[in-house]
């Protein structure tokens, strides 16, 4: 008897075709299907659409969201080994196995050789709790931004790049891929309406 695929539950190769994007799998021609938005910002699909679905139906029952865990820029957000361990460990799998190899070759980089650490959480972002967050630099080497949900899901909102003038409002499954502190300030335009669900990874290089 087969067991049956969910995002919480790796069971085997199947989980790839069922849950990430038919653009990449299964050449992941990285060059091929991201695009380059700007200096050092890309953008490529890496999650199918029923990953997103799937993991929204149950981050709207979740009750456990925090507000102040980031000092200066604080967001409307939970730690994904404190969403749910099992989802926490095969998204570490997801970042290592799949989109780390994305950032060397878009950025002619060597992450996957390096010692890579990540601070991931979940954010949700909803007109009357936390609707926008200010301009600001992240607290990484690069940052991974995965997008949720659907542009029909909400009003307003996308990740807005104020040194480049750039505006990236992405489709459900696609990931945001830019260098942390110092070249790419940016923050979340305000929605307006519905509720906007991303992932985040801050992204650390130990060089030692």
């Amino acid at each position: 008897m087969s067991v049956e695929n969910s995002i919480f539950k790796y069971v085997d190769k199947s989980w790839d075709n069922e849950y990430l994007s038919g653009e990449l799998v299964p050449h992941y021609d990285y060059k091929l299907v991201a695009n380059k938005e700007s200096f050092g910002l890309f953008t490529m699909p890496v999650f199918s659409s029923k990953f997103c679905k799937e993991l929204i139906n149950n981050l709207k029952d979740f009750t456990e969201w925090t507000n102040g865990r980031h000092k200066f820029y604080p967001t409307n957000d939970v730690l994904i080994e404190n969403y749910n361990s099992d989802f926490a460990k095969i998204y570490d799998t997801i970042l290592k196995n799949v989109i780390f190899p994305g950032v060397d070759a878009l950025y002619d980089a060597n992450v996957t050789k390096s010692s890579v650490t990540h601070e991931t959480f979940i954010i949700r972002y909803r007109p009357e709790i936390q609707g926008f967050l200010r301009l600001h630099h992240d607290a990484s080497v690069f940052t991974i931004l995965t997008t949720l949900s659907d542009l029909s899901d909400y009003e307003g909102g996308g990740t807005f790049f104020s040194e480049h003038n750039v505006l990236v409002k992405s489709q459900a499954g696609h990931v945001t891929i830019h260098p942390g502190n110092l070249t790419h300030k940016h923050g979340a335009r305000p929605i307006t309406s519905g509720e906007r669900y991303v992932i985040v990874s801050f992204c650390r290089i130990n060089y030692q």
